[in-house]
C-alpha cells in the first residue's frame, strides 16, 4: 500500500510534468505549479475559529475539476480511476471543498450520467414549459411526472452522507425547485407535496437558507401553507421546509415571524386535529433557537415571548394530555422547552458584567441586540437613524447592520448596568410563569410519572429537562415541591437507576430547586437526594455525572449546615476529591462543593 502511494506522488516530480493544480479561493484562482512541494501547499486553517465564513472556503468548479482529472490522464499517463483518485487527494490536501462535485471516471461515466443531474435536467424542461406563455399548458400527466421526478430527487438528496444535496444545489437545484414551486397550482396537491419535500432536502446549510430567503421563499411557503391548511401531507412537508430554512438564519426567522407564522401555528393547535407531526414541533424549535453565529444577539427571545403570550405555550401544554406517540410527545416537549429556555440571557450576559459590548462589524440592528428591554427603548429611538441595511449577496454572507464601536459605547454608557441586572430576572421569569399558569407543571409531572411507569427514558429525559427550565422561575419552585415534585423525581431515579442520562436530568432539577432555598434543600435531602449523588458518583464515572453531582451537592449544603454533616458522614469528601483528580472539567465544581461542605483544604 505504501509503495503504491509513493508511486503516485513520484509522478508529480517536476522533471516529469508541468502539471498545475488549480483551485478557486473565494473568487480568485490560485495555481500551484508542479515544482511546488506538497509540504508547501497551503493547508486549510484549523485554528480556534473552526467555522469559517463562506468567502474563505476554497472551492473548485466542475469544469476545473474535470480538467484536472483529464490532465492526470493525458500528461501523467494515469488510468481513469487513478487520475480521479489523485485529483481528489491533491485537492483535499489543499483544503478545497469538493462538496457538490460529481466525481465521475472519464471514459467510463460522465456528469450527465449522475442521477441528480438527470433529475435536474428533466425538471429544467418542465420549468421552462411552466414559465413559457408560448408552450401549451402543462397537463395533469405532466404534473404527475414532475411529482415523480421530485420524489426521486428527494430520495437521492435526503441521504446526508451521499453528498447529493450539495451536487443539486451547486447545479442550481434549489433555485429550480423554488421556481417550479411558485408555478404549481395549489389544486395540484400531489405535485405541491412533492416539491415541498424535495425543497426541504436541498436546504442543508447557511448558503442554501440564504438562497431560499433571496427567492422570497418564506412568503411562497406561507402562502402554500395557509391555502392548503387542511392537507396534512402538504402541511408536514411545508413545515419541513420552514424548519430547515429557519435553522441558522436570523433573517429567515424574522421573515416567517413577519408573515405571522406564530398565529398560523396557533390556529392549527386550536383546530380539530389534536397531535401534530414532528415537523410541526420542529418549526417552533427552529424559530426560537438563536443559532445564527453571524449575529451578536438574536430576536428569538422576543419571538418566544410572543409565542407564550398569544397562547401557544398553553396549547402545547394541552397537547401533553393527548395520546401522542412517544416521538411526538418528545417533540412537543422540546418545542415547549424552547419557549421556556429564553436563551436571550446567554446573548446579553456579556453586556451585564460592567464591560463594553464586543466590537463587531456585522451585527443586528440595536433593537435586536437588546431585545425587549423596555427601559432601553428611548436609547434605541435616539440612535435608530444611524443604521442602514446592507445585504452583501456576492459573498453569500449577509452583514445586516454596520455599527461603529463609539456608538455602542455611547449606548452602553447611557444605561445603568446595575439596572440591567435588575431587569433580567423578570424577563427570564415571565414565560416560565405563563407556562405554569397554563397548567404546565401538573402536565409535566404527570408525563414524568407516566414515562417512568412505562420505562420510556426518552420521554423521561425530555420532560425532566423541561421541568428544570420551569424551575428556574422562583415562583415555580415552591409549586413543584408542593405538588410532590421531589418525591416523584426520586421515584423516577429508582426506575432509571441504570441510566445516567436520566439521573443527570433529575439532579439538574434538584440543583435548581435547591438554589437559594434551604427549605427545598432540606426536602431533597429527606427524599434521598444525597444518597442519589453518592451512589451515582460511585457507579457512573463520566465527567458529566461527576460534575452534575458536585453542583447538586453544593446547593444542598451551602445554606443547610445539617446536610453537610450527613454527607460527610457518608464519605462524600473522598468521592468528590477523586472526581476532582480524575476530571479536569470537574475541578472547579468539585472545589466549590468541598468549600461549601465546610472543608478548609478544598483547593488541595
Amino acid at each position: 500500500m505504501q509503495s503504491e502511494l509513493s508511486f503516485n506522488w513520484s509522478r508529480r516530480d517536476p522533471a516529469e510534468t508541468s502539471k498545475k493544480v488549480s483551485a478557486t479561493h473565494g473568487q480568485n484562482i490560485v495555481a500551484f505549479p508542479a515544482s511546488t512541494p506538497f509540504s508547501q501547499i497551503p493547508k486549510p486553517d484549523c485554528g480556534s475559529n473552526m467555522v469559517a465564513s463562506s468567502k474563505n472556503v476554497r472551492t473548485i468548479s466542475q469544469e476545473a475539476f474535470d480538467g484536472l482529472v483529464k490532465e492526470n490522464m493525458e500528461d501523467l499517463g494515469m488510468d481513469p480511476a487513478e487520475a480521479l483518485q489523485d485529483a481528489i487527494e491533491a485537492l483535499t490536501l489543499q483544503g478545497v471543498d469538493l462538496s457538490g462535485i460529481v466525481t465521475c471516471i472519464p471514459g467510463v461515466s460522465s456528469i450527465s450520467d449522475d442521477s441528480v443531474i438527470q433529475c435536474l435536467d428533466r425538471l429544467k424542461e418542465f420549468d421552462s414549459k411552466l414559465g413559457s406563455r408560448e408552450s401549451p399548458s402543462t397537463s395533469g400527466e405532466d404534473f404527475e411526472e414532475i411529482a415523480n421526478i421530485l420524489d426521486r430527487l428527494w430520495s437521492l438528496c435526503s441521504v446526508e452522507e451521499s453528498g447529493n444535496a450539495s451536487i443539486a444545489t451547486r447545479n442550481g437545484g434549489l433555485d429550480l425547485v423554488i421556481s417550479i414551486c411558485s408555478t404549481i397550482d395549489p389544486q395540484c396537491g400531489r405535485a405541491l407535496d412533492s416539491v415541498l419535500k424535495a425543497m426541504s432536502s436541498l436546504i442543508h446549510n447557511v448558503q442554501t437558507t440564504e438562497i431560499f430567503w433571496g427567492h422570497h421563499g418564506p412568503k411562497l411557503v406561507m402562502d402554500i401553507l395557509t391555502s392548503c391548511n387542511q392537507n396534512t401531507s402538504i402541511l408536514d412537508n411545508g413545515f419541513l421546509v420552514v424548519a430547515a430554512a429557519a435553522t441558522g438564519n436570523e433573517l429567515v426567522k424574522e421573515s416567517f415571524m413577519e408573515l405571522k407564522i406564530d398565529e398560523f401555528l396557533l390556529h392549527l393547535l386550536r383546530g380539530k386535529n389534536k397531535g401534530h407531526s414532528q415537523s410541526f414541533y420542529d418549526v417552533i424549535h427552529a424559530l426560537l433557537t438563536p443559532d445564527d453565529g453571524r449575529v451578536v444577539a438574536s430576536q428569538v427571545y422576543g419571538y418566544a415571548r410572543r409565542f407564550a403570550e398569544i397562547g401557544i405555550a398553553q396549547e402545547l401544554v394541552d397537547e401533553f394530555h393527548e395520546e401522542l406517540s412517544s416521538v411526538n410527545l418528545v417533540s412537543a416537549c422540546t418545542a415547549l422547552k424552547t419557549i421556556a429556555v429564553n436563551r436571550f440571557k446567554s446573548h446579553v450576559s456579556n453586556y451585564s458584567n460592567h464591560q463594553s459590548p464586543p466590537k463587531s462589524s456585522g451585527v443586528l440592528e440595536l433593537e435586536r441586540a437588546i431585545v425587549c428591554s423596555k427601559w432601553f427603548v428611548s436609547v434605541l429611538q435616539s440612535f435608530s437613524t444611524v443604521f442602514g441595511r446592507c445585504g452583501i449577496q456576492g459573498s453569500k454572507t449577509i452583514r445586516i447592520f454596520k455599527l461603529k464601536q463609539e456608538l455602542l459605547d455611547k449606548i452602553w454608557n447611557a444605561t445603568n448596568a446595575n439596572e440591567f441586572d435588575k431587569f433580567k430576572p423578570p424577563l427570564m421569569d415571565e414565560i416560565c410563569r405563563l407556562i405554569a399558569q397554563s397548567g404546565g407543571i401538573d402536565a409535566v409531572l404527570q408525563c414524568i410519572d407516566d414515562s417512568g411507569a412505562h420505562g420510556n427514558k426518552a420521554v423521561s429525559r425530555s420532560f425532566c429537562s423541561l421541568l428544570s427550565k420551569l424551575a428556574g422561575s422562583d415562583s415555580n419552585k415552591s409549586d413543584i415541591v408542593q405538588k410532590g415534585g421531589i418525591n416523584r423525581l426520586m421515584k423516577l431515579s429508582s426506575q432509571f437507576s441504570e441510566d445516567p442520562s436520566v439521573l443527570q436530568e433529575i439532579m439538574a432539577i434538584i440543583t435548581v430547586l435547591s438554589l437559594r432555598s434551604p427549605a427545598n434543600a432540606a426536602c431533597a435531602m429527606e427524599a434521598g437526594a444525597g444518597d442519589l449523588a453518592i451512589e451515582a458518583m460511585k457507579k457512573f464515572h463520566a465527567y458529566q455525572m461527576q460534575r452534575q453531582s458536585c453542583l447538586m451537592i453544593r446547593n444542598l449544603v451551602v445554606r443547610n449546615p445539617e446536610n453537610r454533616a450527613i454527607l460527610l458522614g457518608n464519605g462524600i469528601e473522598k468521592i468528590i476529591r477523586k472526581a476532582k483528580e480524575s476530571h479536569e472539567s470537574c475541578k472547579d465544581a468539585a472545589s466549590a462543593a468541598l468549600r461549601d461542605l465546610g472543608l478548609d483544604n478544598y483547593n488541595s
